[in-house]
């Protein structure tokens, strides 16, 4: 089911309180092992199961765990497959691949099942289980709350993947790739057999690499801090994602669209206005279409919003441990109130779900995107043929020379 183990990878930050209160347990799926951490109190007001994005570790949320556990909350997380410290499915271990979407999903339910539940199972009172997910996470995360309305009492998104932009990270994401040309492209890559290939514009990265601020924040402390960790932890690198991840999330993506509908858990989300790595519309559409949701928006904040300057990061620490500790008996079922009356801190502001934006229309810049995305589809497809031309021209004279 799960087992204990020893782990020496501890984060840059608190590691001495984490060394003191962390314990590590793996669990093992389709053959790979995930690697879980847990700070259990003796007697939690709630259990909080932190869910990280793509490419991420739970070390890099020392900070964020080290607050929920002093508030009294029982902290759960995992690095999710083919990152962290957890197992990978290929040979290069910065690769991302995951034969299914689905595959994230049966992992949180798992780990919430046999982890989660099973540390409360001696517990007299019902303990309320929460969520807290950010970028892919949330995706994951909005999939079982849909699917399993009554597993968590309630979530916090932050920057959810409900719909991914596809840049490219060795141009800085600038001009994403548009999905309605890239899943069919994906489709075909999967098909004749370039799923492990690396998505176009993403190569491997050396662990002293210098990061941008700017892109996932403005921050640069917090840019400081995740080279450091991963200077420290090269082994938890995920850099590059394939070609069957991007299409695993883009069809997840759709899947979640159409049953957003059917979450029910009072639920906030959390967007930023520079974010390179994911769309803002469908976080307003599950705004508007699901049964006890609240979007709250950053100005002036990146992707990772829970690594932002100090002012945004403080606004969102705030209403996040004030949406935590509201009384555990509040739930929506018998009183909804509560999710609405939550006062919102500069320089955060509200989502009102009485006035759709116009973000989805064309404009020029979208068209450009488009152009670039259609050249930039075609040249990934010659090099893929061409390096696999390549290739079976090498095997074919490497044969006849064995055969002379």
């Amino acid at each position: 089911m799960f087992e204990e183990v020893q782990l020496v990878e501890a984060p840059v930050l608190h590691e001495d309180w984490w060394k003191l209160n962390v314990k590590y347990v793996s669990f093992r799926r389709i053959d790979v092992q995930i690697i879980c951490a847990k700070f259990v109190q003796p007697n939690p007001r709630a259990c909080v199961t932190l869910l990280t994005g793509w490419s991420e570790t739970f070390l890099k949320y020392a900070d964020i765990i080290k607050v929920l556990y002093d508030l009294g909350f029982s902290v759960y997380t995992y690095d999710h497959q083919c990152q962290g410290l957890s197992g990978r499915h290929l040979p290069e271990s910065q690769s991302t691949w995951i034969a299914d979407f689905q595959d994230y999903v049966d992992d949180l339910l798992y780990f919430d099942t046999h982890i989660v539940k099973y540390d409360q199972k001696d517990n007299t009172g019902c303990i309320p289980n929460y969520l807290l997910s950010h970028s892919m996470g949330g995706l994951v995360s909005g999939l079982v709350m849909a699917e399993y309305p009554d597993r968590y009492d309630r979530a916090i998104l932050s920057a959810p993947m409900f719909f991914n932009k596809c840049g490219m990270k060795d141009f800085d994401y600038a001009l994403p790739l548009p999905q309605w040309l890239l899943l069919p492209v994906m489709k075909l890559m999967n098909v004749i057999g370039g799923g492990t290939q690396h998505c176009i514009g993403n190569s491997l990265e050396s662990s002293d690499k210098l990061l941008k601020t700017g892109i996932t924040t403005f921050d640069e402390s917090h840019v400081d801090d995740w080279r450091s960790l991963r200077m420290k932890h090269p082994n938890i690198m995920a850099t590059c994602p394939c070609n069957d991840w991007l299409l695993n999330a883009m069809i997840a993506s759709r899947k979640f669209h159409a049953i957003m509908n059917k979450v029910s858990t009072p639920t906030i989300v959390i967007n930023a206005d520079h974010d390179y790595f994911v769309e803002n519309w469908p976080m307003e559409d599950f705004a508007v279409n699901a049964q006890h949701a609240r979007l709250l928006h950053c100005p002036n904040a990146c992707h990772e919003i829970l690594f932002e300057r100090p002012l945004i990061r403080s606004a969102c620490l705030s209403i996040i441990t004030d949406f935590l500790l509201l009384n555990p008996s509040t739930k929506a079922n018998n009183n909804n109130d509560y999710i609405t009356k939550l006062n919102v801190p500069h320089p955060l502001t509200e989502f009102d779900k009485t006035v759709l934006p116009n973000s989805r229309k064309g404009s020029i810049v979208t068209k450009i995107q488009w152009i670039a995305g259609v050249g930039m589809t075609i040249s990934a497809l010659a090099l893929f043929w061409t390096r696999r031309a390549s290739s079976d021209a090498k095997s074919s004279f490497s044969l006849r020379g064995l055969m002379q």
